[in-house]
């Protein structure tokens, strides 16, 4: 919605307000549903409200103004079969201490107090 938005516009995703409504009729989920959405996205930080704060007034969002925003591609960063395949393969075998060097030598005790 706020892509395709933009690029009408020709301007970027983050400059572009949108309202629950719009956001309920692109998606068409029910209002209780877009509103609990937007209402958790905005503590996640992912939408900023910049509206609504009066009773009575409308709901605005708009995506956060950085600048910077993530790539479109939900997967991105997720780790593949291949990645996980690798850090789940067993490490190579240690080579363990020599007997003389794991253990004390015996007799020799630690001296207690009285």
């Amino acid at each position: 919605m706020v892509d395709a938005r933009a690029l009408e516009a020709k301007a970027a995703p983050y400059t572009i307000v949108f309202t629950r409504r719009q956001a309920r009729e692109f998606t068409g989920l029910p209002n209780r549903r877009v509103l609990d959405g937007l209402k958790e996205l905005a503590d996640l930080e992912e939408v900023i409200p910049i509206g609504g704060l009066r009773q009575g007034s409308r709901y605005e969002y708009r995506l956060p103004g950085d600048g910077v925003r993530a790539p479109s591609d939900p997967l991105l960063g997720l780790t593949t079969p291949d990645e996980l395949a690798r850090m789940l393969a067993p490490a190579p075998a240690e080579t363990s201490p020599a007997p003389s060097q794991a253990l004390p030598a015996s007799g020799t005790r630690r001296k207690t107090r009285k």
